[in-house]
């Protein structure tokens, strides 16, 4: 039986580029709700209840349309694989 997974993108938050993340990365699929340089906090432009916080060196993972969530860098590194 195959297994199988659906595309998702990746970004680490440095707090220096929570624009960049929601808007070039994102290609406008993420609104920034707040970003003061340690805790970067964001939402689904389509559906807005769906929000993600990451600290410095945490990681935002998004899936569109409308998936975002939020992971620490050391959860990062054991529960996701990348791909080329």
């Amino acid at each position: 039986m195959p297994y199988v997974v659906e595309r998702r993108q990746s970004i680490q938050y440095d707090g220096t580029n929570g624009a960049h993340i929601c808007g070039p990365w994102s290609d406008s699929g993420l609104t920034l709700i707040s970003d003061d340089g340690e805790t970067l906090v964001v939402a689904a432009t389509e559906q807005l209840e769906y929000q993600a916080t990451v600290h410095v060196g945490g990681w935002i993972i998004a899936s569109p349309p409308g998936w975002v969530t939020s992971t620490a860098a050391e959860r990062y590194a054991e529960r996701w694989l990348e791909l080329p």
